[in-house]
């Protein structure tokens, strides 16, 4: 999928390389990495034909991700996937211990 989004991209004329991607149970997000002098904005502006040449609903573009200096596409996963309560508070509640025991080292 990658390839594919920088392959529409160079579609519409933007040179952007996919430096890494991070699935969720609904969205996929994909960091790019705009060659310079391509501006976020043109990204932005270009959402709606970009979704159409993906043949998704939609694209969401994510022009600053905090700490990195790349660019995020959001596109939807063709399957979701179903997040139970359970897992999400297992996961806190496993997290929450770890950093209780790494301050009373």
């Amino acid at each position: 999928m990658a390839r594919l989004v920088e392959a529409r991209l160079a579609d519409f004329r933007i040179k952007a390389d996919v430096v890494n991607y991070s699935p969720g149970p609904v969205i996929t997000r994909f960091e790019l990495n705009l060659a310079p002098g391509v501006k976020a904005a043109r990204i932005s502006n270009l959402s709606r034909d970009l979704a159409r040449s993906l043949s998704t609903v939609a694209v969401r573009v994510v022009e600053v991700i905090p700490g990195k200096p790349y660019v995020g596409l959001e596109l939807p996963n063709k399957k979701r996937q179903t997040v139970y309560l359970r897992e999400v508070l297992d996961n806190a509640k496993s997290a929450i211990i770890r950093r209780h025991y790494r301050g009373a080292g």
